[in-house]
């Protein structure tokens, strides 16, 4: 069997994967994202789906634009509904 990198390297190593990307008890009072953290302590599972949803629907617009940038190519508009300037 081969070994893979994580048999040569021990729990110290990769201890960070473990860790949470975000603790919502860090979050000031005063903080615009309180609301959030507040959520995150006490309905984890609504939290969780409202961040994946806003972190798609980021993609989606992000990828729309860049694709109707390649399309459009010196024509492009940004968040112009219906295609290009030169359609104005």
């Amino acid at each position: 069997r081969r070994k893979s990198w994580f048999d040569n390297n021990d729990d110290d190593n990769i201890s960070w994967l473990g860790k949470p990307f975000w603790d919502p008890s860090t979050v000031s009072e005063d903080s615009p994202l309180r609301w959030f953290a507040d959520m995150a302590e006490n309905d984890y599972e609504t939290a969780e789906t409202l961040f994946s949803g806003l972190f798609f629907v980021i993609l989606l617009v992000l990828t729309q634009e860049l694709l109707r940038m390649q399309m459009y190519g010196d024509n492009y508009m940004p968040f112009v509904t219906g295609g290009a300037a030169a359609k104005q």
